[in-house]
């Protein structure tokens, strides 16, 4: 489905609205450590786009985050290079180094309570009923990861990069095809 601006405008707000809710449940779990974002961006892209977004088709990451259950069926992920990934783990968990299962583990959690509040405010504002389901983490390629977030061949990304000062993941919200029609208009565009 083609986007006009306004759609794009209103989708980018959405974003921006989500991500800041995510970012203050990562700033809580991290004893107020500020975050901040670039402007989000919205648009349809292919598999080896998103794989080029996410740092090249080769590049090793780290994606955990939820499944939007509901009316609006998708994905919310937050994916994280490894270097970012063992920072944030290591932070979580009070140590450094920690073993990589006790490290998949709370980053699963906090991707979790972070995803669960950008869902509560997306449902907030657009009036829909929507719900997080725990998602598995995927520790594999940037291309792996982008088949594994794509069903079509060319989808919706609703993207925001969350940046520390010792640490960035991008936040990324992910509609199935047959659920924007019902987002755009609980969004009145």
């Amino acid at each position: 489905m083609p986007l006009n601006e306004e759609q794009r405008d209103a989708l980018r707000e959405l974003t921006n609205v989500a991500a800041g809710h995510a970012a203050s449940a990562l700033s809580r779990r991290l004893a107020g450590e500020r975050l901040v974002f670039q402007p989000p961006e919205a648009r349809s892209v292919r598999e080896a786009e998103l794989a080029g977004w996410l740092g090249g088709a080769g590049a090793a990451r780290v994606a955990a985050g939820v499944q939007v259950r509901g009316q609006v069926a998708g994905a919310l992920v937050f994916v994280l290079g490894l270097a970012d990934a063992d920072w944030l783990a290591g932070r979580l968990l009070g140590q450094t180094p920690a073993l990589e299962p006790a490290m998949d583990a709370a980053l699963a959690d906090v991707a979790h309570q972070a995803g669960a509040a950008a869902l509560d405010a997306v449902a907030r504002l657009t009036g829909l009923g929507l719900e997080a389901a725990a998602a598995p983490l995927r520790r594999c390629s940037a291309a792996m990861l982008a088949r594994s977030l794509r069903r079509e061949p060319e989808g919706l990304v609703l993207q925001a990069r969350l940046q520390a000062p010792a640490f960035a993941t991008d936040f990324l919200l992910l509609p199935e095809a047959e659920s924007l029609p019902l987002l755009l208009k609980a969004l009145r565009v």
